[in-house]
């Protein structure tokens, strides 16, 4: 994970947009394995948001930007296969080592928890 990628962000895409005041670019790395058995295989669903130390909630799909080395959910993985990539997350720059990531990794999984640092 890296806290400060504003610049690496910035970087990537002449559209992505500026993180608004006081506010930074977060990137999370991912590595998702798929460990079914469909022969059609299945894409990676993973939902990471950065919970706040004030216990507020900033989704990732909320940021506009694109993340470099972005994780591709579209990406068809058979069994035993993975992919690994970036997503951006815009978060406040005032303790911003002390939230926490919310990972889910199916629509119906629970939530896991993870310091930031």
């Amino acid at each position: 994970m890296e806290l400060d990628a504003t610049e690496e962000v910035m970087a990537e895409n002449e559209f992505n947009e500026e993180p608004s005041e006081d506010s930074q670019y977060v990137l999370v790395n991912l590595t998702a394995t798929y460990d079914g058995d469909d022969g059609n295989g299945d894409m990676p669903w993973v939902m990471v948001s950065y919970v706040t130390p004030g216990g507020n909630t900033i989704n990732a799909y909320d940021a506009n930007a694109v993340a470099p080395d972005s994780f591709d959910e579209g990406e068809t993985l058979y069994e035993g296969a993975s992919t690994s990539g970036n997503v951006v997350i815009e978060a406040p720059s005032e303790d911003v080592e002390d939230g926490t990531l919310a990972v889910e990794v199916s629509a119906f999984s629970d939530k896991q928890f993870v310091a930031v640092k």
